[in-house]
């Protein structure tokens, strides 16, 4: 259940990335992450979203290389079952 919670937020995130789009990518690195000063709701929501869609195109590319080598190695027992 959470792994399907998880992927809802970062589609949620993904889908309003126009919204977060309003600032400009100058301003969005200008910002550091420190105890010195809060992000506004905006920087914030845009730094969240950056974040989910990486986790997002990471995810989906160890799901891809997952399926791909257990894929791989199905068929190489398949063609060691029919060698025996």
């Amino acid at each position: 259940m959470f792994v399907k919670d998880f992927y809802e937020n970062i589609n949620w995130f993904t889908q309003n990335l126009e919204v977060i789009d309003d600032m400009s990518e100058k301003e969005l690195n200008s910002y550091r992450l420190t105890s010195l000063e809060e992000p506004s709701d905006e920087m914030l929501e845009r730094i969240m979203a950056d974040a989910a869609a990486d986790a997002r195109r990471r995810g989906e590319e160890a799901d891809r290389r997952f399926f791909d080598e257990l894929r791989e190695r199905i068929n190489k027992e398949r063609q060691r079952k029919k060698m025996s």
